[in-house]
């Protein structure tokens, strides 16, 4: 079963950020980053035990995963 992914606003916003930051020098590189966490989205979805829990005292942060490529 394939879950979602949740990504508030902000998340899309930076990475429209950042993709505009390496745009500056390079757009086909700053599509290959938009076009990368997009599939690491949807590997997330399809499997978030990939991603291990983000230990943090936060209450707000409960529950976040992280995984590096």
């Amino acid at each position: 079963m394939t879950r979602r992914v949740i990504r508030p606003a902000i998340v899309d916003e930076d990475l429209a950020a950042l993709a505009q930051h390496i745009a500056r020098d390079n757009v086909e590189a700053a599509l290959r980053f938009l076009e990368a966490a997009e599939l690491a989205f949807q590997k997330l979805a399809e499997m978030p035990g990939i991603a291990g829990l983000w230990e943090s005292t936060n209450p707000r942060l409960a529950g976040i995963r992280v995984w590096s490529t």
